[in-house]
């Protein structure tokens, strides 16, 4: 992922939703019917999750670490919920309920008992009425670069936030699939602590929802030496932190939104971003988001890739997309169209209400 142009996805409609159910508790006793999960043979999914059955409800407590329930379960998206929380097992119950969980024993029963769609994609099914349909997760091939999808995520607005107001945002974020936030930080003093409660609610999920930080140049300077000592400073505090997102090279990956103005007293831009986000610092990956004609992008020998969402005659942002050419379901249509040129998707945004197109809560 060396000097790749990345896709900035602007979305303008769609609402993420989810809603936490109550673990099953209970447990039932037929031991003679029940195999264990690692035991059982699977088949291969197109998505790279292992189908191992269709299994009845007999062991209540089975799958019992997470559930959720969402209009847009799928067994991918349930599959995201438990990698994320670390458990290998995802099961999918009444069209609607995503369970996570380690192998525990479960009644087989025929896969035609798994008939209900999902709501999430029609063309497979999610269990059934009492009947649990599972997979096992597959882990990824560590040979090249995920793909990713995350959101931009406004910290300028989490002024009354505390720990369990990013808990509830992360989960929910990861419930639909999304894989982590760019943190879109600032210059007021507060961010810092906001941006210290996103890591650690991060942390204390589980090491899966990634986190990365976006500089909004736009709401601070860029002239000096302690401009860009702001910025080193932060990308110090969380270089070792394991949510930290960083590719396959384990390279600290660093945004922007703006910043193709900026020189931090250095003469130029290239020497100024130098200066703020590599020399000295861990290795990064640079990826910032500037407003500039694409036909420049060559001459900015400090990126090593760029979010963009415009063509070149709209790079000043001076536009509108018209909504019914450009609502969600067809911008994502484009993404999977060009999925082969893109390594990380970014949704615009997951809570900047001032500008109206937020997907968050």
């Amino acid at each position: 992922m060396s000097r790749t142009l990345l896709l900035l996805v602007l979305i303008q409609l769609g609402t993420l939703l989810s809603s936490s159910q109550a673990h099953e508790d209970g447990r039932r006793s037929r031991r003679s019917k029940h195999k264990r999960l690692d035991s059982l043979s699977t088949l291969s999914t197109d998505d790279g999750l292992q189908r191992v059955g269709c299994f009845a409800d007999e062991n209540l407590n089975a799958l019992g670490d997470y559930s959720s329930a969402s209009v847009t379960n799928s067994p991918s998206s349930c599959a995201t919920a438990c990698e994320l929380r670390g458990l290998p097992y995802a099961g999918l119950r009444a069209g609607i309920q995503c369970l996570c969980g380690t192998s525990e024993s479960l009644v087989k029963v025929s896969d035609s008992d798994c008939a209900i769609p999902c709501p999430g994609n029609r063309s497979q099914t999610c269990g059934g009425t009492g009947r649990r349909e599972l997979f096992k997760l597959v882990p990824k091939d560590s040979g090249g670069e995920p793909k990713l999808v995350i959101a931009h995520f406004m910290v300028g607005n989490t002024y009354p936030y505390g720990f369990q107001d990013w808990i509830t945002d992360i989960r929910a974020a990861s419930d639909n699939s999304i894989d982590g936030f760019a943190l879109n930080v600032g210059r007021d003093s507060w961010n810092g602590d906001r941006v210290r409660d996103a890591y650690a609610a991060a942390q204390a999920i589980g090491p899966m929802f990634k986190l990365l930080l976006s500089f909004d140049v736009t709401a601070m300077s860029c002239g000096s030496y302690d401009d860009a000592n702001f910025i080193r400073q932060y990308i110090a505090n969380y270089a070792n932190h394991p949510n930290q997102l960083k590719d396959s090279r384990g390279r600290i990956i660093v945004s922007t939104f703006g910043g193709e103005y900026c020189t931090f007293g250095q003469g130029n831009l290239n020497d100024g971003w130098r200066k703020a986000v590599k020399e000295g610092l861990p290795e990064t990956l640079f990826i910032p988001s500037f407003f500039s004609d694409p036909s420049n992008f060559k001459d900015y020998n400090v990126v090593d890739g760029m979010f963009y969402h415009y063509g070149p005659d709209t790079f000043n942002k001076n536009w509108i997309f018209k909504g019914d050419n450009h609502l969600y379901n067809t911008r994502w249509d484009l993404l999977i169209a060009h999925r082969n040129e893109i390594g990380i998707a970014e949704i615009i945004s997951w809570n900047d209400y001032g500008e109206s197109h937020y997907i968050g809560r």
